[in-house]
């Protein structure tokens, strides 16, 4: 993740410059290297219609880049489910989005850490449900494939606290709960 940091400086380098043109060569060749097959398959998908329902310009860039990620990683299966669109977030957009890109991070590390064989054996899929209502929108992340590691190397686990301390900021609770064969991650953001 640390290669993104450069990769935002390169692209504000760009701009800085006012150099659009290469800019744009930037993103189109270096960030989406994606062929137009993909793209294709990518514009049909159901999940990434779903995700249209979030008006948030930043969450919803944020969800698309993860579930097409993930969409073309072999043995891996996404799913993305909104119960109804959201237009309000309860919380500011760039505390969500840390919170939202934390948490999903997590999920994807953990699948693709797995070997292919194994994902398709175990069926890997990754679940990001949103369930929005008038006054609370729940979002859960789920796993379905829990090899979750309690040991950490020095400077890991430093993801989760800094969920724990964006949420406590708004009075929200961080439920994670880990099963024999899925891992949960969930948060109810209230009015």
């Amino acid at each position: 993740l640390h290669y993104y940091t450069d990769m935002i400086k390169t692209v504000r380098y760009y701009y800085d410059i006012r150099n659009f043109d290469e800019l744009g060569n930037y993103i189109n060749n270096t960030l989406f290297p994606i062929n137009r097959e993909i793209k294709d398959s990518v514009l049909k998908s159901d999940n990434l219609l779903k995700i249209k329902g979030i008006k948030s310009n930043m969450i919803r860039g944020l969800l698309y880049s993860k579930l097409l990620l993930l969409q073309n990683e072999d043995g891996i299966q996404t799913t993305f489910d909104l119960s109804a669109p959201i237009t309000r977030l309860f919380m500011p957009e760039l505390e969500l989005y840390k919170v939202l890109s934390i948490v999903t991070d997590n999920a994807v590390e953990e699948l693709k850490s797995i070997p292919i064989g194994k994902r398709l054996e175990l069926d890997a899929h990754l679940f990001i449900s949103v369930f929005a209502q008038k006054q609370q929108t729940t979002f859960k992340i789920i796993n379905t494939i829990n090899i979750y590691r309690t040991e950490k190397k020095k400077g890991h686990g430093v993801g989760l606290n800094h969920v724990k301390e964006i949420l406590d900021a708004y009075n929200t609770e961080l439920k994670i709960t880990p099963s024999q064969h899925t891992y949960e991650v969930e948060f109810i953001l209230k009015e």
